[in-house]
């Protein structure tokens, strides 16, 4: 999986197109609060983002569709920190 800041320009000169994630679930943390039940978004009524999948205060994992066309289910144990704007106190797992 491609972890960091990182963005598909080219699907064409992808090397590993089974693990290249091209679509996935959005699952957001709070950096401050540490929590994915509680995040705050601008883009919905009632001002929070709400994870997918949650499994109690925890996501339970996430869907992925991948460059090659497949989709998979990840757990959320296998799941890590991929976008970490240090600009804001919140994290793209």
């Amino acid at each position: 999986m491609v972890g960091g800041k990182q963005f598909i320009r080219k699907t064409i000169a992808n090397t590993n197109s089974t693990q290249m994630e091209l679509i996935v679930d959005a699952t957001l943390q709070d950096a401050s609060s540490m929590s994915f039940a509680d995040v705050p978004s601008n883009l919905t009524l009632d001002k929070h983002h709400h994870n997918p999948h949650m499994e109690r205060s925890v996501p339970a994992g996430g869907n992925a569709f991948y460059v090659d066309g497949h989709a998979a289910w990840n757990k959320f144990a296998k799941m890590m920190k991929r976008y970490d704007p240090s600009d804001r106190v919140f994290w793209w797992w």
